[in-house]
């Protein structure tokens, strides 16, 4: 398929815009300051709408600030810059340092980035469950605060469908499973029953908050989450119904706790074997699972010398689910080959329905036809009539045939198309009767 070609034959999708950051764009610090809350979105929405935007719906989450939105350039002014002073205006970040960090699809790249984020290939842990969920409440906010329509609306259930799929025929779910079953597993081994056990979420981001997840239902009830955005860190406690803490306790944190995951990923060391040795005599040296999800680390390689301290990264639990890591480039092969597929249904389904008014003019110009020569010869014969029709049907294009050979501008594009028209279809198809 050639975008430009798509693009250009009037298919809708010229004025859709996505504009964001993530985890892989933008440092954290930003990021964190950039996150908008869901008490916030409405009052973001109506700042999008004021700027120009038809339609437009925002993703915040731990990992990404993404603004979906239809914008045809009528108001003026870049899109991308637009949202950058939307996110800028309640911060005391600048729109300029912002603007570095975006990303900005538009058309096409638009639709498969969107299609992509759906099914979790845009994932820090490709296939976790939790972000297809996050589009859909995004969305549903978004429509009660009425920057939903008819252009946003089909394209955000088109990804749904396609999470669905990817989803129901790959495997790709069972790579975040197997993480979380691991660290499960190592927390079950040093304190056997979870429910005794109380959780630290320190930074807040999708890894942690999934793990978390997978912590409860697996039997873990108590659970604090700290982060430096105290509005992060509420609305993940919301999300599991967990207690807020302060990032800045985190020592106490660690002392109260039997599981720790480490996530604030600021650059440096927020834990580290000082703080891990008065937790652990704090806990009369009952032992502590710590799981290191930040990059770069947040935890002291130090601490790994310490007796009771039982210290893990995401490598480290990548390698205890290696059973199932065989089938796991496959199955991200195959989910990136079902977007692929469905992007280009998706655009090959609105290019059928730009041709749908031309195909209703041909049917009432042939039904024109039939009621004249009815009109014209009421008691012909079917034989008699339908020949008729067929010659007044086959005059124009005969004399514009003839026209264009007349000319020289027959060419194989029009004698090929002509053609197709006249096969005879494919008994193995099934003749509807309708044109």
């Amino acid at each position: 398929m050639n975008p430009d070609n798509v693009e250009g034959s009037g298919i809708p999708l010229d004025d859709f815009h996505v504009i964001g950051l993530d985890h892989r764009t933008c440092p954290d610090p930003i990021r964190e300051a950039l996150f908008v809350a869901d008490e916030e979105l409405p009052g973001f929405l109506e700042t999008l709408r004021q700027a120009g935007f038809r339609e437009a719906m925002v993703m915040s989450t731990c990992d990404r600030v993404e603004v979906r939105a239809i914008h045809d350039g009528e108001s003026g002014g870049d899109p991308s810059a637009k949202v950058a002073e939307a996110l800028a205006a309640p911060t005391a970040l600048a729109a300029g340092r912002i603007t570095p960090a975006l990303y900005h699809h538009t058309g096409i790249a638009a639709l498969t980035h969107l299609f992509r984020v759906s099914a979790s290939l845009e994932s820090q842990v490709v296939g976790e469950p939790q972000v297809l969920g996050q589009v859909r409440a995004s969305h549903r906010m978004a429509a009660s605060a009425g920057m939903i329509a008819s252009r946003l609306d089909p394209l955000l259930h088109a990804s749904y469908a396609t999470a669905r799929r990817v989803r129901s025929q790959t495997s790709i779910a069972e790579g975040p499973t197997s993480l979380a079953a691991a660290a499960i597993r190592v927390a079950r081994s040093i304190h056997g029953d979870l429910a005794a056990c109380r959780l630290a979420i320190l930074g807040v981001d999708d890894i942690a908050l999934m793990l978390g997840a997978r912590f409860k239902e697996a039997g873990l009830a108590d659970i604090v989450i700290a982060d430096r955005s105290p509005r992060r860190a509420e609305a993940a406690a919301r999300d599991l119904a967990a207690h807020v803490g302060e990032i800045s306790t985190r020592g106490k944190a660690l002392a109260a706790s039997e599981i720790v995951l480490c996530a604030t990923g600021d650059g440096r060391y927020s834990i580290d074997e000082d703080m891990v040795r008065s937790a652990l005599r704090a806990r009369r040296r009952k032992p502590v699972f710590i799981l290191d999800l930040a990059i770069p680390a947040d935890v002291d390689p130090a601490v790994e010398r310490i007796d009771d301290a039982f210290l893990y990264d995401l490598e480290d639990l990548e390698r205890l689910a290696a059973e199932g890591r065989s089938g796991r480039g496959a199955a991200i092969a195959d989910a990136e080959r079902i977007v692929e597929q469905d992007v280009a249904a998706f655009l090959g389904g609105i290019a059928a329905r730009d041709a749908a008014p031309l195909i209703i003019e041909l049917r009432e110009a042939i039904e024109r036809e039939r009621q004249a020569v009815l009109r014209e010869r009421p008691s012909a014969s079917a034989d008699e009539a339908t020949r008729l029709l067929a010659r007044r049907i086959l005059h124009r294009p005969s004399e514009a045939l003839r026209e264009l050979a007349s000319g020289a501008k027959l060419d194989p594009e029009t004698e090929a198309l002509v053609r197709a028209l006249l096969l005879p279809p494919d008994p193995s198809e099934g003749d509807t009767g309708e044109f």
